[in-house]
């Protein structure tokens, strides 16, 4: 947004000097603000400056004849919104002088140095005067047409369809009426009504049976509140303004006799009611309100009536400020990047971090992205905040590359309109390959609603994002309806599972249950699994179990500013990154299942028990030394009670085993290092809690890491007796 224009002493001083009379205003959000006035309009008004600047701010047209005051302020929005030159003739009272004179104004618009938007309109008082009814001088035919316009053409003030007001005019007989209403102590509301599904009726029926609904509207409307309250505001939108009592009977018989009005050919009706008592505000800004509260719950397809609240106004003025100061928070950086660890279940180690924006206003404090982000996908500004994010994180990158802390693959998500306003996909390598950084270090992730702009489009997008080197993250899977087709349809390297299966998660089995299969499924399909929303150990222990391979939530950590992760690198209480070198061993590693029953039938064995099959784990059998990377419930308490670990040697990021298993375990370990096929170890002896046990079990190698020289292998015990 612009910032207010000002001008210099000098120059302001020999502006307002100037005995030519003129405004000069700042063009703002299609709106005149007025910055200054020449002492030369002060003389022609018989006004001081202070006197005139209140005028334009608080009431422009008070001193106007009532009947130019709408074709002018139509002028006046042409100019504004439109710009060209302004030229307007009309009847203004001067004060101290009988009758209405005659001004003509002129304008143009013109930009500052600074590319401001600037207007300047001077007037002329012309040689004639309108006094008690007489004219003292015959006018021009010019201004006598200009001054007479509204009179001979009715559709300046009238809906040419239904006959009710235009919206300028209605917006100046309702200011005038709600001054009438408030003298007798009583409330205006102003209703905003809207036709819900008219663009439909109208293909089904045709525009005429359509402008036949909207004229039975309007005989309703007047018949209920006279004409000259009422407005066709434009398409299938009216608006009225009434006293507030007994409003909802009255609405309640409107809404009923609309059911039936144009033979039964008609559509359900939505009212917005906003009660003038909550601050000073003219007619415009009040159906405005109206309007915000006719907006609510839009899906509903049935005649209802909401009353514009408080909450709606505070989210009212939030819109508008963000709207406001969004490009102001870009240019001086209150957007900040915050930061969540994902972390490798095998490991407890942060593989990857997420993005995610926190307004931080020196005037407000923080705000959320629940509070702005709605607002700028709504508005389809979204895309210049996840440019300028990508901007963040790679500044953040280097800052940490250069404080020697490893760095993370950060995801940003992307956005439905950052597809539709510009080419992402480009903006973003320009941006990444400009850092230095490879493009592998940025991830791009998206919702199901991205998918649903137009699959071929989006397809072609994510295979862009591949071919450049970009890996692709599908968002919030399962948090409404996403279709398993959408994994068929879509090359996704990774999904990030919705929270809200954590959230169930101590509720029912069920979502055990549903996130063990998609989990396996996602890894039959060559797919990275994420699960967010995780807070506590037993949730990170199931989906470690499970095969999911990267964990998110606050069990680990908040999203934090980069400045709190330097802190805690330096005072050494950081989560620890996982070696990039040792990622490909670690995601193998991840991805088994160890409550997968299909491995029961490789080694032939068989269980009816869902989640207490099997005891299974993964071991690294690593310089003559085991130890446990994953296991399942059943395996764990095997470990325990057989002296391999404690009860506390599990929340360890490392798990050492007490004691090596005996020699013939062993020599089978080495035997399937080398074979890479699965290895039976029958008969093996360990001490266990009531003594000694034989232990029947299979091993099979699964991958190698490469930093320390260390082999993963998956063991299933089958028997123990």
């Amino acid at each position: 947004m612009e910032k207010g224009f000002k001008f210099s002493d000098e120059n302001l001083d020999m502006i307002e000097a100037s005995c030519i009379p003129f405004i000069i205003y700042q063009v703002k959000n299609q709106k005149l603000f007025t910055l200054t006035i020449s002492d030369g309009l002060c003389r022609l008004m018989r006004m001081s400056r202070r006197e005139l600047m209140a005028l334009s701010i608080d009431n422009k047209f008070l001193n106007f004849h009532p009947d130019d005051v709408v074709r002018v302020a139509s002028l006046l929005y042409n100019f504004t919104t439109q710009g060209g030159e302004y030229d307007a003739v009309y009847r203004y009272k001067i004060p101290c002088e009988d009758g209405y004179s005659v001004m003509h104004a002129h304008g143009r618009c013109f930009s500052a140095d600074d590319e401001v938007n600037l207007a300047v309109i001077w007037y002329v008082k012309e040689d004639i005067r309108e006094n008690n009814g007489l004219i003292e001088q015959k006018l021009s035919n010019k201004i006598s047409g200009m001054l007479n316009e509204e009179s001979m053409i009715r559709g300046n003030y009238y809906d040419s369809l239904t006959n009710l007001p235009n919206m300028f005019y209605f917006l100046r007989l309702a200011e005038f009426g709600k001054k009438q209403i408030s003298m007798t102590g009583k409330t205006t509301a102003f209703l905003y009504f809207d036709l819900s599904g008219m663009k439909s009726f109208n293909e089904a029926n045709g525009l005429r049976e359509g402008d036949k609904l909207l004229c039975a509207v309007a005989e309703v409307l007047a018949k209920h509140y006279s004409k000259k309250n009422c407005s066709r505001l434009g398409q299938d939108h009216f608006a009225a303004f009434v006293e507030s009592e007994n409003l909802e009977v009255k609405l309640k018989v409107i809404l009923e006799e609309l059911k039936t009005v144009n033979n039964g050919k008609n559509l359900p009706v939505r009212v917005g009611v906003y009660l003038d008592q909550f601050e000073k505000i003219d007619a415009s800004t009040a159906c405005d309100r109206a309007k915000i509260a006719c907006d609510q719950d839009k899906h509903v397809f049935e005649s209802k009536f909401f009353y514009y609240s408080e909450q709606l106004r505070i989210d009212s003025l939030n819109r508008e400020y963000i709207l406001h100061n969004f490009d102001r928070a870009l240019e001086e950086n209150w957007i900040h990047a915050f930061y969540q660890p994902i972390v490798r279940g095998v490991n407890r180690r942060v593989c990857n971090e997420e993005s995610l924006a926190r307004w931080i206003d020196p005037h407000r404090g923080v705000i959320m992205p629940k509070d702005f982000v709605p607002i700028l996908e709504e508005t389809k500004l979204i895309y210049k905040l996840d440019l300028y994010m990508v901007d963040r994180i790679l500044e953040d990158l280097k800052r940490k590359k250069d404080d020697g802390i490893q760095v993370a693959p950060v995801s940003i998500n992307l956005s439905r309109s950052d597809f539709e306003m510009c080419d992402v996909v480009n903006e973003i390598c320009k941006k990444v390959d400009a850092s230095g950084f490879s493009r592998d270090m940025l991830i791009v992730e998206i919702t199901e609603g991205v998918v649903g702009i137009d699959i071929e489009f989006i397809k072609s997008q994510i295979q862009s994002f591949h071919s450049k080197g970009f890996k692709v993250w599908m968002d919030d899977f399962g948090s409404g309806y996403s279709s398993l087709n959408i994994l068929q349809e879509f090359n996704f390297d990774l999904i990030k599972f919705d929270m809200k299966f954590m959230r169930d998660f101590e509720k029912s089995k069920k979502s055990h249950i549903i996130l063990t299969e998609l989990v396996q499924m996602a890894n039959k399909l060559g797919i990275d699994t994420l699960v967010e929303g995780v807070e506590t150990e037993e949730q990170f222990r199931f989906l470690r179990d499970i095969g999911c391979d990267k964990i998110q939530g606050y069990y680990f950590s908040k999203p934090n500013p980069l400045s709190i992760i330097l802190e805690r690198y330096r005072i050494g209480v950081g989560i620890g990154f996982e070696p990039e070198d040792s990622r490909d061993y670690y995601e193998r590693i991840s991805k088994v299942n160890l409550n997968d029953p299909s491995i029961y039938n490789e080694v032939q064995c068989n269980t009816n028990d869902y989640f207490n099959g099997l005891p299974m784990g993964i071991f690294e059998y690593r310089n003559g030394e085991y130890y446990l990377l994953r296991y399942n419930k059943n395996y764990v308490d095997f470990l325990v009670r057989t002296n391999f670990i404690d009860n506390d040697s599990i929340f360890k990021r490392e798990i050492v085993l007490n004691k090596s298993p005996e020699k013939h375990f062993c020599e089978c370990v080495e035997k399937c290092i080398n074979s890479g096929k699965w290895e039976a170890i029958t008969n093996s002896k360990e001490e266990s809690i009531g003594g000694e046990i034989l232990i029947n079990s299979f091993v099979r190698k699964i991958a190698v890491n490469k930093v320390s020289g260390g082999v993963a292998c998956i063991i299933v015990i089958f028997s123990i007796l």
